[in-house]
Protein backbone atom coordinates (compact mmCIF):
# COMPACT_ATOMS: atom_id res chain seq x y z
CA UNK A 1 0.00 0.00 0.00
CA UNK A 2 1.36 3.39 -0.93
CA UNK A 3 0.08 6.76 0.20
CA UNK A 4 0.95 9.64 -2.15
CA UNK A 5 4.24 8.17 -3.39
CA UNK A 6 6.76 10.11 -5.49
CA UNK A 7 6.09 10.60 -9.22
CA UNK A 8 9.10 8.47 -10.16
CA UNK A 9 8.13 5.43 -8.10
CA UNK A 10 8.58 2.12 -9.97
CA UNK A 11 5.73 0.00 -11.30
CA UNK A 12 4.25 -2.73 -9.10
CA UNK A 13 6.26 -5.90 -9.83
CA UNK A 14 4.57 -9.21 -10.76
CA UNK A 15 5.53 -10.88 -7.45
CA UNK A 16 3.12 -8.68 -5.44
CA UNK A 17 -0.26 -10.23 -4.56
CA UNK A 18 -2.17 -7.08 -3.56
CA UNK A 19 -1.48 -3.41 -4.13
CA UNK A 20 -3.44 -0.27 -3.25
CA UNK A 21 -2.18 3.17 -4.27
CA UNK A 22 -3.72 6.33 -2.84
CA UNK A 23 -2.40 9.53 -4.37
CA UNK A 24 -3.03 13.16 -5.30
CA UNK A 25 -2.35 13.73 -9.00
CA UNK A 26 -2.38 17.50 -8.45
CA UNK A 27 0.46 17.30 -5.94
CA UNK A 28 4.10 18.09 -6.76
CA UNK A 29 5.44 16.39 -3.61
CA UNK A 30 3.68 13.06 -4.12
CA UNK A 31 1.26 12.34 -6.91
CA UNK A 32 2.73 9.02 -7.98
CA UNK A 33 0.22 7.13 -10.07
CA UNK A 34 1.94 3.77 -9.68
CA UNK A 35 0.82 1.24 -12.26
CA UNK A 36 1.08 -2.55 -12.34
CA UNK A 37 4.03 -3.87 -14.38
CA UNK A 38 3.35 -5.97 -17.45
CA UNK A 39 2.32 -9.45 -16.33
CA UNK A 40 1.14 -8.30 -12.88
CA UNK A 41 -1.34 -11.05 -11.81
CA UNK A 42 -2.47 -9.71 -8.43
CA UNK A 43 -5.14 -7.42 -7.03
CA UNK A 44 -4.60 -3.76 -7.85
CA UNK A 45 -6.50 -0.55 -7.14
CA UNK A 46 -5.38 3.06 -7.51
CA UNK A 47 -7.27 6.03 -6.06
CA UNK A 48 -6.68 9.63 -7.10
CA UNK A 49 -7.90 11.98 -4.37
CA UNK A 50 -7.31 15.14 -6.47
CA UNK A 51 -10.99 16.17 -6.28
CA UNK A 52 -11.06 15.95 -2.48
CA UNK A 53 -9.96 19.49 -1.58
CA UNK A 54 -9.86 18.60 2.13
CA UNK A 55 -6.92 16.24 1.47
CA UNK A 56 -3.35 17.45 0.92
CA UNK A 57 0.01 15.69 0.70
CA UNK A 58 0.54 16.52 4.37
CA UNK A 59 -2.85 15.17 5.52
CA UNK A 60 -3.52 12.23 3.18
CA UNK A 61 -2.07 9.64 5.58
CA UNK A 62 -4.13 11.06 8.43
CA UNK A 63 -7.59 10.76 6.82
CA UNK A 64 -9.46 8.54 9.26
CA UNK A 65 -11.63 6.83 6.60
CA UNK A 66 -8.53 5.79 4.65
CA UNK A 67 -6.54 4.84 7.74
CA UNK A 68 -9.26 2.59 9.18
CA UNK A 69 -9.79 0.77 5.88
CA UNK A 70 -6.06 0.18 5.36
CA UNK A 71 -5.59 -1.12 8.91
CA UNK A 72 -8.58 -3.45 8.47
CA UNK A 73 -7.18 -4.78 5.18
CA UNK A 74 -3.77 -5.43 6.71
CA UNK A 75 -5.36 -7.22 9.68
CA UNK A 76 -7.40 -9.45 7.34
CA UNK A 77 -4.51 -10.43 5.03
CA UNK A 78 -3.60 -13.60 6.92
CA UNK A 79 -7.13 -14.95 6.57
CA UNK A 80 -7.77 -13.81 3.00
CA UNK A 81 -6.86 -15.99 0.02
CA UNK A 82 -4.66 -14.29 -2.57
CA UNK A 83 -6.63 -15.82 -5.42
CA UNK A 84 -10.34 -15.17 -5.67
CA UNK A 85 -12.93 -17.17 -7.60
CA UNK A 86 -12.50 -14.98 -10.70
CA UNK A 87 -9.55 -13.24 -12.28
CA UNK A 88 -8.89 -9.84 -10.81
CA UNK A 89 -9.22 -6.71 -12.92
CA UNK A 90 -7.17 -3.63 -12.02
CA UNK A 91 -9.15 -0.62 -10.78
CA UNK A 92 -8.23 3.04 -11.34
CA UNK A 93 -10.43 5.80 -9.95
CA UNK A 94 -10.63 9.52 -9.47
CA UNK A 95 -12.75 9.67 -6.32
CA UNK A 96 -15.54 12.27 -6.80
CA UNK A 97 -15.40 15.25 -4.42
CA UNK A 98 -18.55 14.39 -2.48
CA UNK A 99 -18.08 10.61 -2.50
CA UNK A 100 -17.14 8.61 0.55
CA UNK A 101 -13.67 7.14 0.24
CA UNK A 102 -14.10 3.39 -0.10
CA UNK A 103 -11.12 1.19 -0.95
CA UNK A 104 -11.69 -1.91 -3.05
CA UNK A 105 -8.97 -4.50 -3.65
CA UNK A 106 -9.58 -5.01 -7.35
CA UNK A 107 -12.44 -5.68 -9.73
CA UNK A 108 -14.10 -8.75 -11.19
CA UNK A 109 -15.66 -8.99 -14.64
CA UNK A 110 -19.22 -10.31 -14.32
CA UNK A 111 -21.71 -11.01 -17.10
CA UNK A 112 -24.77 -8.77 -17.22
CA UNK A 113 -28.08 -10.54 -16.84
CA UNK A 114 -31.32 -9.76 -18.61
CA UNK A 115 -32.83 -6.40 -17.63
CA UNK A 116 -29.74 -5.50 -15.57
CA UNK A 117 -28.42 -1.97 -15.58
CA UNK A 118 -25.38 -0.35 -14.02
CA UNK A 119 -27.73 0.89 -11.27
CA UNK A 120 -29.06 -2.60 -10.50
CA UNK A 121 -25.50 -3.98 -10.45
CA UNK A 122 -24.43 -1.14 -8.13
CA UNK A 123 -27.35 -1.90 -5.80
CA UNK A 124 -26.76 -5.68 -5.83
CA UNK A 125 -23.07 -5.23 -5.03
CA UNK A 126 -23.51 -2.41 -2.49
CA UNK A 127 -21.45 0.00 -4.61
CA UNK A 128 -21.83 3.63 -5.59
CA UNK A 129 -22.99 4.00 -9.19
CA UNK A 130 -20.04 6.32 -9.99
CA UNK A 131 -17.63 3.41 -9.42
CA UNK A 132 -19.24 1.34 -12.17
CA UNK A 133 -19.52 4.22 -14.63
CA UNK A 134 -15.85 5.13 -14.15
CA UNK A 135 -14.26 1.71 -14.35
CA UNK A 136 -16.44 0.60 -17.27
CA UNK A 137 -16.18 3.99 -19.00
CA UNK A 138 -19.88 4.24 -19.77
CA UNK A 139 -22.74 6.53 -18.79
CA UNK A 140 -25.18 5.62 -16.00
CA UNK A 141 -27.99 4.90 -18.43
CA UNK A 142 -25.96 2.83 -20.91
CA UNK A 143 -27.96 -0.20 -22.05
CA UNK A 144 -26.36 -3.52 -21.13
CA UNK A 145 -26.49 -6.61 -23.32
CA UNK A 146 -27.04 -10.01 -21.72
CA UNK A 147 -23.64 -11.56 -21.13
CA UNK A 148 -21.76 -8.26 -21.50
CA UNK A 149 -18.75 -8.24 -19.16
CA UNK A 150 -19.02 -5.49 -16.54
CA UNK A 151 -16.17 -4.81 -14.14
CA UNK A 152 -17.46 -4.68 -10.56
CA UNK A 153 -15.21 -3.45 -7.71
CA UNK A 154 -14.84 -5.96 -4.91
CA UNK A 155 -13.54 -6.37 -1.41
CA UNK A 156 -11.65 -9.54 -0.74
CA UNK A 157 -13.35 -11.26 2.14
CA UNK A 158 -11.55 -13.41 4.72
CA UNK A 159 -12.31 -17.12 4.36
CA UNK A 160 -13.95 -17.22 7.81
CA UNK A 161 -16.45 -14.54 6.78
CA UNK A 162 -17.72 -16.56 3.80
CA UNK A 163 -17.43 -20.08 5.24
CA UNK A 164 -20.59 -21.68 6.48
CA UNK A 165 -20.36 -23.17 9.96
CA UNK A 166 -20.10 -26.92 9.95
CA UNK A 167 -22.90 -28.66 11.79
CA UNK A 168 -21.78 -30.79 14.70
CA UNK A 169 -25.03 -32.79 14.70
CA UNK A 170 -24.71 -36.54 14.08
Amino acid sequence: MTIDPAHLSPDVPPNVERFINIFLSKDVLGGGDIKPAKGFPGHYASYDMAKHSEISHISIDKVDAIHQQLVAKIAELAATPAKAEADSVPLRYVVPPTADIELWDSGAAVPAGSSETLQTLATQNHLPLWSLTQVNQMPEDAPLVVGQRIVVPRHLVPVAAVSKPVSSRR
